[in-house]
């Protein structure tokens, strides 16, 4: 039986819980650490940042978007894009 190796309590595995970027993987590096491949895209959404507005294109979390539908308008099809929203304290 394969089952007579193993060594019980089986250990637990200490992993990161960030992932560093990978050289010559665009799109690995993201400060943020939200970015999961190269072709996906971040949109921010907070509807109480000062100034915030639909406008914005959203990818920075310093200007971000007002409300989640601007932020799905931006997205594409299958290209793996994240949406971060800030809760409304208002």
């Amino acid at each position: 039986m394969p089952g007579n190796n193993v060594s019980w309590p089986v250990p637990t595995l200490s992993l990161p819980p960030m992932l560093v970027g990978q050289f010559g993987v665009p799109g690995t590096g993201s400060p943020e650490g939200m970015r999961t491949d190269a072709l996906g895209a971040t949109f921010y959404v907070d509807p109480n940042a000062t100034g915030v507005t639909d406008q914005r294109d959203g990818t920075n979390p310093d200007a971000p978007l007002q409300t989640v539908a601007a932020a799905l308008a931006q997205c594409s099809a299958y290209r793996n894009d994240v949406i971060i929203v800030t809760p409304n304290n208002s």
